[in-house]
Parts: structure tokens; C-alpha cells; sequence
């Protein structure tokens, strides 16, 4: 009797550690993002930013075909994905206002897509433009970047 004891045991704690390994992906979503809900209607959202406050750790944030002007800002885990519908152009990321957020060594940074305090970020398929961008700050000129990882990967 010990030893079926025992092997329900071990199965039962193997079980629970696959479970703990396989973590938030086993319930991750798919967030759906449109500038004007016309490639994508369904979508949820109509601004990245939006999308990104409200995934969970391992979501995807699919990116429909248009122009966003916005600045993005990650500080978790998840994948951001442009995505196309009938052969149409990619979603771009062009704001037109982009403000000073992040720093480097003390030099003030404007970055238009801010990545930061995480890891297991994923960006494709999301072209960064940074031209016409009416840089707003506030004491020194910044750096404008596409993309700027601050302590993250």
C-alpha cells in the first residue's frame, strides 16, 4: 500500500511542477489591434498602447495594417506582432509627438517604443517611424529612438 502511496504522490508533485513550469503561456490571448477597425473590425483595441496595458504576461498583440501615433510603452513579457490582411502595408508605429521617456547614463532618451524592468519581449513585423515627430522635452535634447530596452530583453 506504501508504494501505490507513494507513486500518487510523485505523480501528483510531477503534475503540479508541469503546471508551474508551463505557467501564464498555458492561458495566454490573443489581443487584436486596428487604428480604424476597417482590416480588422473585430479588433479590440484601436491603439497599441491600449492593448498592452491590458495583456497579461505571454499574451500576443497582433497589429492590423495602419498608421499608429502613439508611443509604446512593454514592461512585461508578451509579443507584439505586425500582421497583414489582403496584402496590405504593415502596421507603422509614427507619432507625432513624441515625448522624452526614458534615460541613459543621464542623457534624456525619446524613445517610441520603451522597453523596460522586463524579458521575453518579442517585436516583429512592426516598422518604427520616427520621422515628423515633434519632439517634446523639457530641458536638453533627446536621443530619439526606434526601439530603446531599458534593463530589459
Amino acid at each position: 500500500m506504501k508504494t501505490k502511496i507513494t507513486r500518487l504522490t510523485s505523480s501528483s508533485a510531477m503534475m503540479t511542477i508541469a503546471l508551474l513550469l508551463w505557467g501564464s503561456s498555458a492561458f495566454a490571448s490573443t489581443l487584436l489591434v486596428d487604428d480604424d477597425k476597417t482590416e480588422c473590425p473585430d479588433a479590440g483595441f484601436n491603439k497599441i498602447q491600449d492593448a498592452v496595458d491590458a495583456a497579461t504576461s505571454g499574451d500576443t498583440i497582433q497589429v492590423c495594417p495602419g498608421t499608429y501615433d502613439e508611443q509604446v510603452a512593454i514592461a512585461k513579457p508578451l509579443s507584439l506582432v505586425g500582421i497583414h490582411r489582403d496584402k496590405k502595408a504593415a502596421a507603422v508605429v509614427q507619432p507625432s509627438n513624441v515625448v522624452a521617456n526614458a534615460d541613459f547614463l543621464g542623457t534624456p532618451n525619446a524613445a517610441i517604443l520603451l522597453v523596460q524592468d522586463t524579458s521575453g519581449v518579442t517585436i516583429k513585423d512592426i516598422p518604427i517611424d520616427g520621422f515628423n515627430n515633434g519632439v517634446v522635452f523639457t530641458g536638453g535634447v533627446p536621443f530619439i529612438n526606434g526601439i530603446f530596452f531599458r534593463p530589459a530583453s
